[in-house]
């Protein structure tokens, strides 16, 4: 019989086994007794409202081990691992990117058989679950990394039915591998979740407060824009007063940090939310410094010793915030309280001193300081329940002073165009003086005018007769001239006569004026053919003289030898003695530069004074130069100058041209520049499938185009012979 009791009371002992191995004892089950309204139930404890006690986190159970059997209620979890507070803000902490948390719970009377709303906060990935039943997920939990796609829920509320008031389990599939590398880049360690639990009621006060909150920071942000925007504009339309580019940086800056929380309210990458508040450390400072900046432009105008040291502090801050995160605080103080203190000095000095607007820009100050005292007064006596007060009244000490700046820009406009007006009535009476001295002077001027007008007259009458002597003058001039140059063309051969003689050929010559000092040579002479090529000293008049009795002596010359060289050297005599250049320094140093070939069927005697010889073989690539003598005829050349002379014996297809300097000398071009002998001899070189008349018509036309509007500067002469 005692057997059969042992035996009974085993068996029974079996059976209740795994439900006191499931079993939690009642000291780490959470009691929520009454209201829940804004009621913690957090990881982390970073937010301030309504956190449950730091010993209250003992209620988490963690482990590492990933199964959805985690959920259920009725599992075993009294060896789990209780969580500390901030997890994974420690080396040693359990939590190494991923676990499963759970929270044993019962409910009071009052909140049996309702409907709670429950709100996640998170930086990683999550999946909620009550008594195993899934509720919400956000993002993509994982044990693995590569698997992870974290986000912020962005303080979405979802539903728990809690049917009584027995014990239930809230269980959350967490993961966070990033958070150790956020810590890096950002000094961000929100490796934890927090988790609200509200009564539909509060969930609706709490999100209207929300929307309320975003739509005023918005309207803040976007008016603090625009001003900043405007008064960028009033800067560059006005640049001498630099108040508008400080005042646009510190409104836009203020503007930025209202519009911010909203951005990230939206942003769903918690890694974009880590860098726009990592890079609201270096705004802050901009907005703080810029509102001295503007102060020290209205008041100071100088820059004195303490605003290089509040200069010299914000880009320490800036510096800190961005290589040391965790002592850069203690110059964000210092910075802070740099630029209250200037601020506040240099208002007392602009209202001393009487500056325009300083009482409107010291009434900001003060209003800033103000708000700020009672807004940590709010914190200290009120506690917990005046945080929403004390933001409020920050913002408002925030706002006064862009809104004073505002009220005092209103005002400077508004005196400035009084001043303007002011300025307008001085200036219509100075003109209206000025018109009245104006109309005398008219009266003056116009008597004035009519004896100018008769003296007009009568001087217009003079120089009219004057031109008319002129113009007759010039007639004549001209008409002489122009006679001249018949004289001088009828010692020149014919074009047609110089065709006859020498059929493949062409003569370009163009004056430079009516008469010219370059003159082409055609004789037939016994078994020989004498063409020269000559450039006299000077153009117009002076060279056609010159011209003229260098032919002269030519033709004597020709008379008496049949040899280019001695012909040369017997011109050289005759010109000297024309112009007397051997009786002293009263002598002309006039002369000619020459080119004279004698032609004889298919031998050719060159003899040259100062101008070379050009020959192009036939199917030649290049053109061969016949070197002069390098002396000119007369001038200062002695009188018993012997020139050399050269026979060539020419094929046929060989081309001769005899030239003067005129052609290669003439500006044109884009460049305005010389053409230069080089491309004068590359131009016959790209001539030399045209017929001679064709070349010659070629080479016209190119030194028109040439030189385009440019002035002819000298006397063009080139004749071209094919043999």
């Amino acid at each position: 019989m005692k057997i059969f009791k042992h035996t009974r009371f085993f068996l029974f002992t079996l059976l209740l086994l795994p439900g006191l191995l499931k079993a939690v004892p009642d000291s780490l089950v959470y009691s929520l007794d009454q209201e829940m309204e804004g009621v913690n139930i957090s990881l982390n404890g970073t937010n301030l409202n309504f956190s449950l006690p730091k010993e209250n986190y003992d209620y988490w159970f963690f482990t590492t081990k990933d199964s959805y059997r985690n959920a259920l209620k009725d599992i075993a979890d009294w060896d789990w691992s209780r969580v500390p507070c901030n997890v994974g803000s420690y080396e040693d902490s359990l939590f190494k990117g991923f676990g499963w948390f759970r929270l044993h719970y019962r409910v009071g009377k009052k909140l049996a058989g309702t409907t709670l709303m429950l709100r996640l906060n998170h930086f990683g990935a999550s999946e909620i679950f009550n008594d195993g039943k899934f509720l919400a997920s956000f993002g993509v939990a994982s044990p693995k990394p590569e698997e992870e796609i974290c986000i912020n829920p962005g303080g979405e509320f979802f539903p728990v039915f809690v049917p009584d008031t027995l014990e239930h389990v809230l269980a959350v599939r967490y993961s966070n591998h990033k958070y150790a590398e956020n810590d890096d880049k950002y000094n961000a360690v929100l490796a934890g979740f927090i988790l609200k639990m509200f009564s539909k009621e509060r969930m609706l006060e709490i999100s209207q407060l929300a929307e309320t909150q975003r739509y005023f920071f918005i309207s803040i942000s976007f008016f603090l824009i625009a001003l900043a925007f405007v008064h960028m504009i009033i800067f560059c339309f006005e640049r001498s007063r630099k108040f508008n580019l400080f005042h646009s940086f510190f409104v836009l800056s203020l503007g930025l940090v209202f519009l911010i929380p909203v951005i990230n309210h939206i942003v769903e990458k918690p890694e974009t939310s880590f860098k726009i508040y990592y890079y609201t450390n270096f705004l802050v400072p901009t907005l703080l410094f810029s509102a001295l900046a503007l102060l020290y432009n209205l008041f100071q105008r100088k820059l004195n010793k303490f605003f290089y040291i509040s200069l010299a502090f914000y880009v320490a801050t800036l510096i800190m915030a961005y290589v040391f995160d965790n002592i850069s605080g203690i110059f964000y103080i210092t910075l802070f309280f740099n630029v209250f203190i200037g601020a506040t000095i240099l208002s007392i000095k602009g209202i001393r001193q009487n500056f325009r607007g300083a009482k409107i820009v010291g009434i900001g100050v003060l209003g800033v300081t103000i708000c700020m005292i009672i807004s940590i007064l709010g914190l200290i006596v009120l506690k917990d329940n005046g945080l929403v007060f004390s933001v409020i009244m920050l913002i408002l000490g925030i706002l006064s002073l862009p809104l004073s700046m505002s009220v005092y820009l209103a005002f400077d406009f508004a005196g400035a165009n009084k001043t303007l007006k002011q300025q307008i009535v001085q200036i219509e009476d100075l003109s209206a003086k000025a018109l009245q001295k104006e109309q005398e002077k008219k009266q003056i001027l116009e008597s004035q005018n009519q004896v100018l007008e008769e003296q007009v007259k009568h001087r217009t009458a003079e120089i009219a007769k004057q031109n008319a002597v002129l113009e007759n003058q010039k007639k004549e001039i001209t008409d002489s001239i122009t006679y001249a140059k018949r004289i001088q063309q009828s010692i020149l051969p014919a074009i047609e006569d110089f065709k006859a003689v020498i059929p493949k050929s062409f003569v370009l010559y163009m004056p430079k004026d009516i008469v010219s000092g370059d003159f082409y040579y055609l004789r037939p002479s016994g078994k020989n053919i004498f063409v020269a090529a000559a450039d006299c000293t000077g153009h117009g008049v002076p060279g056609a003289l010159m011209s003229m009795v260098a032919h002269e002596k030519l033709e004597e010359a020709v008379t008496q030898s049949q040899n280019p060289g001695e012909i040369l050297s017997l011109l050289n005599k005759g010109v000297k003695r024309t112009l007397k250049q051997n009786s002293g320094d009263n002598s002309t140093r006039d002369g000619c530069d020459i080119i004279l070939v004698g032609i004889n069927e298919n031998k050719l005697v060159y003899s040259g004074a100062n101008r070379n010889l050009c020959i192009i073989r036939k199917n030649a690539k290049e053109v061969e130069e016949i070197k002069a003598t390098k002396c000119a005829i007369g001038g200062l050349t002695p009188e018993d100058q012997v020139y050399s002379q050269q026979e060539l014996k020419m094929n046929a297809g060989d081309c001769v041209y005899l030239y003067s300097d005129g052609y290669a000398d003439q500006f044109g071009g884009d460049k305005e520049k010389k053409l230069t002998t080089r491309k004068f001899k590359e131009l016959l070189l790209s001539v030399q499938e045209l017929s001679m008349e064709d070349q010659g018509k070629y080479l016209k036309d190119f030194n028109i185009s040439w030189r385009d509007e440019l002035e002819q500067i000298d006397d063009i002469l080139v004749i071209g012979i094919r043999f």
